[in-house]
């Protein structure tokens, strides 16, 4: 029999439709996959440049100027700052002058940062309660009656914790460092040099270290310097006020040139932590020792070397002391390693026991001198003692890089 229309229309869907929304789906489920996978990197991302966790940095404002200032703080916030290992917050304390004045006469630095309504008032207490105003010039953070703000750092390295007079230090420079920022030298508020503080009377010093004297080295020794320039070395410090790497240049240009002089060469290396994703070393060989410089090429390229980053120091010790080991038995030359730093091994590929068992083998090969200038309070001593002592070193605590104490340093260093 024939068959016969039922009178309804049968309709298909095109595979099309059913590819699309198949395309759809999947489209969607990558979406979310790449959502949840850039959150967790930001999360990974977030603890990787800030290891050390994070820091409230209280910067004191007058009422007056606390919305302004507030501001400010906002904006930098927003930029993510990290100083020495840890994320910064900036956050504003409105304070009366009158208050903030009897604040650092009772307790000192409480706060690393102040917007004072009357800054030549402000400098004027600070400094007769001792109290060291840094840096050259102050950004102006806003006006009261017609008059600049600026925004003042306080406390030596003596008086203020490095985490929190770093932390102020990149506060000030965001805040004068943006387009149309104005900025006010300290010297026309009235910042004066403060009077260094009575040294006790110093332990009697062997000739050899004394920096005035002329160096004793075997002839046609070579001198690799490693030179911390992670972001602590950027704490200011001295009178008058400088960052470390600053107040460490030109003791060491001299060094470096005295080296040429005695007939020896020079190389310059520095390092902190790599610095950018491209980057697969936290070190530089700026200078390599077997190019023979007498000095005068590494004092110029060390005009050049900025601050940042963490200290990956047993990473660095090992390359730099590996190139004059090298150095040494290609030309049969005597050869020492200074190694500058100020703070602790915070990162790197390499962990003390290795970098000691290393240095001892190196050693073994040529007998390459590592000696250790060690500044401030915030170093690994015995850390540093068993670097130096691996490879017949000693360690030269210094306390800052405030003359004489660096050029003391170094040149115990080379004696």
């Amino acid at each position: 029999m024939g068959r016969h229309a039922t009178g309804k229309r049968r309709q298909a869907v095109a595979p099309w439709v059913w590819f699309a929304l198949l395309a759809f789906l999947v489209l969607c489920a990558i979406l979310a996959a790449w959502t949840i996978v850039s959150h967790r990197n930001d999360q990974d991302l977030a603890a990787t440049s800030c290891p050390e966790g994070s820091y409230d940095l209280e910067v004191w404002s007058a009422p007056q100027l606390a919305d302004s200032a507030r501001t400010m703080a906002n904006e930098y916030n927003r930029t993510g700052p990290v100083v020495q290992d840890k994320c910064v917050n900036a956050h504003i304390t409105p304070i009366a002058d009158e208050e903030a004045m009897r604040t650092l006469e009772d307790q000192g630095v409480k706060a690393p940062a102040w917007v004072p309504a009357d800054p030549r008032a402000a400098v004027a207490a600070a400094q007769g309660s001792a109290i060291a105003i840094n840096g050259q010039n102050a950004p102006v953070l806003g006006q009261v009656s017609g008059q600049d703000a600026p925004l003042l750092l306080l406390g030596s390295a003596s008086q203020a914790p490095e985490q929190a007079t770093r932390s102020a230090a990149d506060f000030a420079q965001f805040a004068g460092s943006r387009q149309g920022a104005k900025t006010v030298p300290l010297t026309d508020l009235g910042v004066v040099p403060l009077p260094d503080a009575p040294n006790p009377a110093p332990a009697a010093t062997p000739p050899a270290a004394d920096p005035g004297r002329p160096l004793a080295l075997a002839p046609r020794t070579g001198v690799t310097y490693l030179l911390d320039t992670s972001g602590s070395m950027g704490l200011m410090e001295g009178n008058p006020a400088a960052t470390r790497l600053d107040n460490v240049r030109g003791p060491l240009a001299q060094q470096m040139t005295a080296v040429g002089r005695a007939g020896g060469t020079v190389g310059l290396w520095n390092y902190s932590s790599p610095l950018s994703r491209s980057a697969r070393t936290p070190f530089r060989d700026n200078v390599d020792i077997s190019v023979g410089d007498n000095g005068s090429t590494s004092a110029e390229v060390l005009k050049q070397l900025g601050v940042g980053g963490a200290t990956h120091t047993y990473q660095s010790v090992l390359a730099s002391y590996n190139a004059a080991v090298a150095e040494a038995k290609a030309h049969g030359t005597a050869q020492r390693v200074v190694l500058i730093t100020d703070g602790p091994n915070d990162g790197g590929t390499v962990d003390l026991p290795n970098a000691v068992a290393e240095l001892q083998r190196m050693h073994g090969d040529a007998p390459v001198r590592l000696d250790v200038v060690a500044v401030g309070n915030q170093v690994d001593g015995p850390a540093l003692e068993q670097l130096a002592g691996a490879a017949g070193g000693a360690v030269h605590p210094v306390p800052d890089t405030a003359a004489p104490h660096v050029q003391e340093g170094l040149a115990a260093a080379l004696a």
